[in-house]
């Protein structure tokens, strides 16, 4: 991994603005999986940046503290730790950066003795996670999304 860059963990420095730019610099087509798992075209930036003020976030910053990669931890920040997102802009893949991330991460949520780390991979990046102990469950992941304009409506 290269030398200048620095794992912040629990850095609470994030801004709603780096997080765009992150975003943006990640250039996910809008019909891939990791547009769809992220939800970002339901985003707002009211909404952003309140999700910022509850998230843990460790970060990977260059030698100038930008924004380069992330990982965002949600939950009681104790027993349950859920990995809503994992990214390192494309010019850093491939160095090590994301294993650093996804390393401090869990010794992060070890630290605050959790029971259960959740994690939603991207189609074919099961493999990569399963490397740190991750495995698929027989569980379905289920899920409700504000597009869904019937959300409670088909309860008998």
């Amino acid at each position: 991994m290269n030398k200048n860059i620095k794992i912040m963990v629990n850095d609470e420095k994030v801004k709603y603005r780096e997080l765009v730019k992150l975003f943006l610099k990640m250039s996910l087509p809008e019909d891939s999986d990791a547009c769809r798992i992220f939800n970002y075209n339901l985003r707002s930036k009211k909404q952003e940046k309140r999700a910022i003020k509850h998230s843990t976030y460790v970060t990977a910053r260059d030698k100038n503290d930008h924004l380069i990669g992330l990982v965002r931890i949600i939950g009681d920040s104790t027993y349950e730790h859920y990995i809503s997102e994992v990214m390192v802009i494309p010019e850093f893949q491939n160095q090590g950066i994301g294993k650093k991330l996804i390393k401090s991460t869990l010794n992060y949520c070890k630290e605050n003795g959790f029971i259960k780390i959740f994690l939603t991979a991207a189609k074919g990046r099961e493999s990569y996670y399963s490397k740190f102990g991750f495995k698929v469950t027989k569980y379905n992941v289920m899920k409700i999304t504000s597009e869904n304009k019937e959300i409670g409506l088909n309860e008998k």
